[in-house]
């Protein structure tokens, strides 16, 4: 699965917390140390400006 076929999903679907939960449950195993974490964190990079489809945020 390419880079871009993930971000033309993402910037196509209205995804919510709920959805997103009802696609991952099944997947996730029970276990009482482990932690789910999402992270939309954008860094700045110094070559950013050379990756496609990166933009100013």
């Amino acid at each position: 699965m390419s880079h871009d076929t993930i971000n033309r999903y993402l910037n196509s679907e209205n995804l919510t917390p709920e959805l997103i939960w009802e696609k991952v449950r099944s997947e996730l195993q029970d276990n009482p140390n482990a932690c789910l974490v999402f992270d939309d964190t954008v860094l700045d990079k110094r070559f950013s400006s050379k990756i496609e489809l990166v933009r100013r945020q």
